[in-house]
């Protein structure tokens, strides 16, 4: 595997990171009238009950602060030196 292979895939690794982080944001700011469905293998879904909504919305904040930030820094360099 070369650089620019490993590179891209770090790349691609973080959107798909940052993705999924800002999916579990918006959940956690959906308002209150918008039901969770869970599904299953077979295609059959399961509505969160409103009673556990609080106790749901309280573990996805704990998984975000779990989760963190990426653990990879990516910041682009001119490559204007060959070398």
């Amino acid at each position: 595997m070369d650089e620019d292979q490993l590179t891209e895939i770090i790349i691609n690794t973080k959107k798909w990171f940052d993705c999924k982080v800002e999916e579990l944001k918006r959940l956690i700011n959906a308002p209150e009238n918008i039901k969770i469905h869970f599904e299953n293998d077979n295609e059959q879904t399961v509505e969160l009950p409103k009673k556990s909504r609080k106790d749901f919305m309280a573990g996805i904040s704990v998984a975000l602060e779990v989760i963190g930030k990426f653990p990879v820094n990516i910041t682009e360099t001119n490559n204007s030196d060959d070398d």
